[in-house]
């Protein structure tokens, strides 16, 4: 069942699986203030009171956003122990990117930047006046993306650089394998 659960209302138990890492809650507010919340934070009631399940670092990249409210699946958990699977199940469910399909993702996110920022593409103009006057608002895409997913702009870089540089049959190949 989806709903919506006032940001004041909700318990967070002290005893989580995961501890709190308060860098990747700026990423993920970043992420949430440009697209929204994409998994709704899991809740279960306890004595009438709704409670945390799984989703704390969203809950806490939306304390830093200072939203009132955010959206939530209700559990039926009926214990402690249920909803601790739930959490549990949830953190082991993720299928981390690899690196190949981290450079993949940060391509296209280059490309659709791009084509919503054309002045940006390939350094921008800035011989024209006008590209000199406004040279201080024209973001690149490296510190955009370096600010919205919490890598830095070398790394992404090197990523995009990586992913452009293979033959599509090399990417066919190494899609799904260690490499």
């Amino acid at each position: 069942v989806l709903t919506h659960t006032p940001l004041a209302n909700i318990l967070i138990p002290a005893d989580r699986a995961r501890v709190l890492d308060e860098a990747w809650v700026e990423v993920l507010a970043s992420m949430n203030d440009e697209v929204g919340l994409i998994n709704p934070i899991t809740e279960r009631m306890e004595d009438d009171m709704p409670t945390l399940v799984a989703g704390h670092h969203r809950v806490a990249a939306f304390v830093l956003l200072v939203k009132e409210d955010f959206p939530t699946r209700v559990t039926d958990a009926a214990t402690d122990e249920a909803a601790r699977l739930e959490e549990v199940l949830e953190n082991l469910g993720r299928n981390e990117l690899t690196a190949l399909d981290r450079a993949q993702h940060l391509a296209e996110m280059k490309e659709v930047y791009e084509t919503h920022h054309p002045e940006a593409k390939n350094g921008g103009d800035r011989k024209s006046a006008e590209a000199k006057e406004n040279q201080n608002e024209i973001n690149s895409f490296w510190s955009d993306a370096s600010a919205k997913c919490g890598l830095g702009g070398r790394a992404i870089q090197l990523a995009v650089k990586m992913w452009k540089g293979l033959s599509n049959d090399t990417k066919r190949k190494a899609q799904g394998t260690w490499l």
